[in-house]
């Protein structure tokens, strides 16, 4: 943890060594996390990219060195709710075109082979359950940690995983 501090505060008086060392310890929970909320390898690599440019270029406004990989996250997260609200505006484009336009039943049957259905359960859970999935099942943090990111008690994050995770579940099962 000293070494972490340590290598935060060379990379917050501009070393680029140091940054990218921290960048590169918690490169894959990043792109775990962003492709879960995404759903998109190439969309997951593109938001942890432009995390990094906005990190590397404000890391000297980071206020708490031990809060580095929160601050991250958090950016991530920023980035994947900008790109869910474009999804969401070309998925309304595309329906209103696709409403002119008939479609097989094939279509609907090589979707279910695709996995939609997974993305449309995980659609259904609100952008706070999608995070805390994300952050306990994917990037690993305990409730304590997501709570302290995310302004909440250890037990309702608890709580809230398992109702999101029932959620999903139960969408899945119809």
């Amino acid at each position: 943890m000293d070494e972490e501090k340590s290598m935060i505060a060379k990379a917050k008086q501009g070393d680029t060594h140091a940054f990218a060392m921290l960048y590169e310890a918690i490169y894959e929970d990043l792109y775990r996390y962003a492709f879960y909320m995404l759903q998109s390898r190439q969309d997951a690599e593109d938001a942890v990219s432009e995390a990094v440019l906005a990190a590397f270029s404000g890391i000297r406004n980071l206020r708490e060195e031990g809060a580095f990989r929160g601050w991250m996250f958090q950016i991530v997260t920023n980035i994947c709710k900008r790109k869910r609200k474009q999804y969401l505006k070309k998925e309304a484009e595309l329906s209103d075109a696709a409403g002119a336009h008939n479609h097989s039943g094939e279509d609907w049957v090589d979707a279910a082979v695709l996995g939609i259905d997974i993305r449309k359960a995980l659609l259904v859970l609100k952008e706070e359950e999608r995070q805390i999935i994300g952050m306990s099942v994917l990037a690993g943090y305990t409730s304590r940690e997501i709570g302290e990111h995310m302004g909440m008690r250890p037990g309702t994050v608890r709580s809230k995983l398992k109702r999101s995770l029932e959620k999903v579940q139960s969408m899945l099962t119809l």
